[in-house]
């Protein structure tokens, strides 16, 4: 038995539930071949939700009074229920994309409050309940700007590739473009620094290069502190370095952590004092 079964009460579970979360409800049967294509499907986007929506599956064999009331002529059929009611519904096994594309276009406006919880969750020092409710956000729409920017300021530390796709995500016209660029050129940095790459139009053995390419990986193993000590150093001593590229990388580990970040506070200060 999935764990998406109706388990007793169509009223609670579904009606209610859907007040405040919205719940897709599949009809289906053992004995139907295209519910058991379709029904994986379902289970495995409801596991990308994270709670953004549910899933409720009923077995018509087991509930035809419920298969009666909601006029289900042919199964697979999948209802979506927000605020009590069925509001979209489709009939047959279609393919995955297809199913991503209806709830895209059917789930109601997010209930959000996910970017503001996260918001509320590093302000009281918990990123690991704000990444819950970033990502959550993004399963529910993956075209949430905000919520995917945020996300990968808080995955850079651990995870450049993984924020650097989700900055890549962030539109031109968005207003987090330009932190999203920020962003960006920090995972190219750190990937330059992890393959060992000569910086072009320096001697390898150039110890300002060597100090860059410590700062880069300490950005890249989130010991961002310790990267701006070398950068801060660095950029009083060598600006022709990367074609003025300790520079840009101090404004964008800034613009990465925002204006009101403790390291940015701390070292903003001796950035501009090492440049003027």
């Amino acid at each position: 038995m999935s764990d998406h079964e109706l388990k007793q009460d169509f009223e609670a579970e579904v009606l209610a539930e859907s007040e405040h979360t919205p719940v897709l409800v599949d009809f289906w049967a053992e004995w139907c071949g295209p519910c058991r294509i379709l029904g994986p499907i379902l289970e495995k986007l409801a596991g990308e939700a994270q709670g953004a929506w549910k899933l409720v599956k009923v077995d018509t064999e087991a509930h035809p009074d419920l298969a009666e009331a909601f006029a289900i002529r042919a199964i697979p059929s999948v209802k979506l229920f927000s605020g009590g009611r069925p509001v979209a519904e489709f009939q047959g096994a279609l393919p995955e994309n297809r199913v991503r594309d209806w709830l895209q276009a059917n789930l109601p406006a997010k209930t959000s409050g996910d970017v503001a919880a996260a918001g509320e969750a590093l302000a009281h020092g918990d990123p690991a309940k704000a990444r819950v409710h970033l990502q959550r956000a993004l399963a529910h729409d993956s075209k949430d700007t905000e919520a995917a920017l945020l996300l990968a300021r808080l995955l850079f530390p651990e995870d450049p590739d993984a924020a650097g796709d989700l900055a890549a995500s962030i539109p031109e016209d968005d207003p987090g473009h330009e932190t999203a660029e920020h962003i960006l050129r920090l995972r190219d940095l750190v990937r330059w620094a992890r393959s060992g790459a000569p910086l072009t139009g320096r001697d390898a053995t150039d110890d300002a290069v060597a100090r860059y390419r410590d700062a880069a990986l300490a950005l890249g193993e989130g010991r961002t502190d310790a990267a701006l000590e070398i950068l801060v150093d660095l950029v009083a001593r060598d600006r022709e370095l990367d074609d003025d590229g300790v520079r840009k990388t101090l404004v964008a580990v800034f613009g990465m952590l925002g204006d009101d970040h403790e390291l940015t506070r701390r070292f903003r200060p001796r950035f501009a004092s090492a440049l003027y």
